[in-house]
C-alpha cells in the first residue's frame, strides 16, 4: 500500500512538473507572438508588395505548428496600418515567397533564410527552438527567464524592409546597416 502511495506521489509530481512546463511553454509562446506581430507596425516594407492598401499582412509560420494556433489567438481583431492579420502554416518552402512575414524554426530555418534572402519578408528566429547560429532579421533569445531579441537591420536593408529606430532602441543586440 505503501508503495502505491509513492508511485501515485511520484506520477503526480510528473503530471504537475509537465503542466507547470507546458503553462510556462505557452507564456513564452504568447509573449512572442505578442512581440511578433507588435513588430509589424514598426516595419515598412518597399512600395508594391501589398494587393491594395486592404490587404491583410501575411505572417506564416514553419516548424512551429503550435506557436500559429497562439499566433492566431493573438492577432485575432488586431489590425496595424488598416491591415488585418492572415496566419498561414506553411509546409513547403515555396511558400515563403506569399509571407510578409515569416517565423521559422528548427533544421527548416536555415532553408527559409536562403530562400527569402533580399526579398521584402521580415524573417523572425528562435534561439530556444533551433540552431542558435541561424538568425533571421529578428531572432528571439531567452535572457534571465525574459523573452528578448536581436535585429539584424543589414539583413533588414538588404531585404529592403526599414526598421523604426525605437525598435532598434529595444533590441538585446544590432547589426547595423552600412551607410549607401
Amino acid at each position: 500500500m505503501r508503495f502505491k502511495r509513492v508511485i501515485l506521489a511520484v506520477m503526480l509530481s510528473a503530471f504537475a512538473a509537465a503542466a507547470s512546463q507546458s503553462r510556462a511553454q505557452t507564456s513564452e509562446d504568447q509573449v512572442k507572438a505578442t512581440f511578433l506581430y507588435r513588430f509589424v507596425s514598426f516595419v515598412s516594407w518597399p512600395e508594391g508588395v501589398f494587393a491594395d492598401a486592404q490587404a491583410p499582412i501575411r505572417i506564416c509560420v514553419l516548424g512551429a505548428a503550435p506557436f500559429a494556433d497562439v499566433l492566431t489567438r493573438t492577432t485575432t481583431g488586431q489590425r496595424v496600418a488598416g491591415r488585418a492579420f492572415e496566419i498561414r502554416r506553411i509546409s513547403e518552402l515555396e511558400a515563403v515567397t506569399e509571407c510578409h512575414a515569416v517565423y521559422a524554426v528548427g533544421d527548416r530555418a536555415d532553408a527559409v533564410l536562403k530562400a527569402t534572402h533580399g526579398a521584402p519578408i521580415l524573417t523572425v528566429t528562435d534561439g530556444a527552438l533551433g540552431n542558435s547560429v541561424t538568425r533571421g532579421i529578428v531572432h528571439f533569445v531567452t535572457v534571465d527567464d525574459r523573452v528578448r531579441f536581436h535585429i539584424d537591420d543589414a539583413r533588414a536593408a538588404e531585404s529592403r524592409l526599414l526598421i523604426d529606430p525605437r525598435l532598434l532602441s529595444l533590441a538585446l543586440s544590432v547589426r547595423r546597416r552600412t551607410a549607401s
